[in-house]
Order: structure tokens, then sequence, then C-alpha cells
């Protein structure tokens, strides 16, 4: 079986990071997702700018736009940690 990439596995934890906001907002909204999760405490003010920081990024990547360092797997490791974070604290 072949190794997945550091970049797949970046782009993968920024979709499961939008669906988990998505969840918790039950709505489609981002925004919306960030609002509820910092209202119910799921994320830390530093987690939401991380994860901010990693759309941004993955947005860079989407569009072709050359990057100054390439996503790392200590990315992709906090990436998880807060997916975790956002699907522990089920708001249903």
């Amino acid at each position: 079986m072949a190794e997945v990439s550091i970049e797949r596995r970046f782009r993968g934890s920024v979709c499961l990071v939008t669906l988990h906001l998505w969840r918790v907002a039950r709505s489609t909204d981002v925004e919306d997702g960030f609002r509820e999760a910092r209202r119910l405490g799921m994320l830390k003010p530093e987690d939401e700018a991380f994860v901010r920081s990693c759309f941004e990024l993955d947005g860079r990547m989407e569009a072709g736009v050359p990057l100054d360092a390439p996503p790392s797997q200590d990315m992709v490791d906090e990436l998880q940690r807060c997916a975790i974070r956002l699907n522990t604290a089920d708001p249903a």
C-alpha cells in the first residue's frame, strides 16, 4: 500500500475540520461553526487561529499559489486534534 503524502493528509484534515464546523453550526457556514465552537468552548482562540491559517494555506494550495513552506506532519497532527475536540464536545 502506498504512503499517503503529507499534503493529502493536510487537505483531508482541513475537510474533516470543515465538516465538524458545519455540524456544530448545523449550517454550511464555517463562520457560524467557529462562532458556535467558541460559544461551546470547543476551540480555544489559538486553536481557531491555527485552523483559520490552515484554511488559508489550503486555499492557496487549491489555487496553485506558490507556498512559503509546505504543510508539515505537525500541522496535520494539530488539525486532527482540533477535529477531535470538535467531535468529542458534541453539541447535540
